[in-house]
């Protein structure tokens, strides 16, 4: 999918108009070693697309999408292999999925851009993908609906892109626990010292402090409407820079490292003593989980990893509120509405807004 340096919700624009991109072009299988997603802010490695997601998945929605398909020697003759290796990946029920011959392959160089076999879609311009799905996306302002290549959009939002088996495991197993009783919310509040820096963008949209984000859901539900609340936020990152300037008093700080102190401190509250007077209990998952299984290959990952059970964990939430100045929050109230899930709500500063209204078809487009 090219060079990337952005998160995994970025990186799914990507991919997607990546797809439509080849059904434009009539193809109707892609090659599976070709694909890759990068581990951003962590190792900062692209790694392989099926060692994080279920390729027999996705091949049962081949009516409306292109399938995946391996490498032929015999029929891609416009690219070569390079040294490959073997990967085993054990399951949290420690089932083994070895993947042996896992070639990595590549254009010849000689007139690649001319290649039929692969079609080589996207390499003329790495940004090609990430342009055809803004293209689309902006058709929704326009108010064309339904917008071009919906079909494909609905299916990869709505079911045909799902975690690998070892992923769902653990994704399975956490929604055991959030799903009992009155269910779970997920707050999205992104909060990160990276999105703190950037109020110059959408500011009058804009909720920065923890305190005032609970405050907007105390406000629009005085009483619990569920027994857990799931914090997709990166406490790692908000951590280090606290460490960096752990022994500056206040008065020293700037006024983005005053506010992560706050809502770090706000944070460990909440996890400490939940909401509605401890009535909610509130978790973190994401990398941590990751890093606390026992899988090595998967721990190495964990950032990527830790993103991808987050998505499909939030998907899955009674109510989700997020934000509007938040690719991610976008993209989760998206794939909920082509699940059916409505109870989708950005917060602003002053309030709730409900995004999926009831009967409501139209996706919605990021625009901050």
């Amino acid at each position: 999918m090219g060079s990337v340096n952005t998160g995994f919700c970025n990186q799914l624009w990507r991919f997607t108009g990546f797809f439509f991109l080849a059904a434009e072009n009539n193809c109707s299988y892609v090659l599976i070693e070709n694909l890759f997603w990068k581990d951003t802010h962590g190792t900062n490695q692209f790694v392989p697309h099926d060692f994080f997601f279920n390729v027999e998945r996705w091949n049962t929605f081949h009516q409306d999408l292109p399938a995946f398909v391996s490498f032929d020697p015999e029929l891609d003759i416009d690219i070569y292999t390079l040294p490959s290796t073997n990967i085993t990946i054990l399951t949290a029920k420690n089932a083994s999925y070895t993947y042996g011959y896992r070639p990595n392959v590549k254009y010849k160089k000689v007139n690649w851009k001319n290649a039929t076999k692969p079609i080589p879609i996207a390499h003329v311009n790495p940004n090609q993908s990430i342009n055809r799905f803004r293209q689309t996306m902006r058709s929704i302002s326009n108010g064309q609906h339904p917008i071009p290549n919906e079909n494909i959009y609905r299916s990869i939002l709505s079911g045909a892109l799902e975690p690998h088996q070892y992923i769902m495991e653990i994704i399975t197993d956490i929604l055991k626990i959030l799903r009992n009783g009155e269910g779970f919310m997920t707050i999205h509040m992104r909060v990160e010292p990276d999105m703190l820096r950037q109020q110059h963008i959408c500011n009058e949209k804009r909720v920065t402090s923890i305190r005032n984000i609970t405050e907007l859901i105390y406000n629009k539900y005085p009483e619990p409407p569920v027994d857990h609340i799931l914090l997709p936020v990166a406490f790692d990152v908000m951590e280090k820079m606290e460490q960096n300037i752990v022994n500056k008093s206040n008065e020293f700080l700037t006024d983005i490292e005053l506010l992560n102190r706050q809502n770090l401190a706000d944070l460990k509250n909440l996890l400490t003593d939940g909401m509605y007077d401890g009535k909610v209990k509130v978790l973190l998952a994401g990398s941590k989980l990751i890093v606390d299984k026992a899988n090595p290959y998967y721990r190495k990952y964990n950032v990527f990893t830790g993103s991808v059970l987050n998505y499909f964990i939030s998907i899955e939430s009674k109510i989700f509120v997020g934000t509007e100045t938040s690719s991610w929050s976008s993209s989760i109230s998206n794939a909920r509405l082509f699940r059916g899930n409505l109870e989708n709500y950005f917060f602003n500063p002053n309030g709730l807004n409900h995004v999926t209204p009831f009967n409501d078809t139209k996706p919605h487009r990021f625009i901050c």
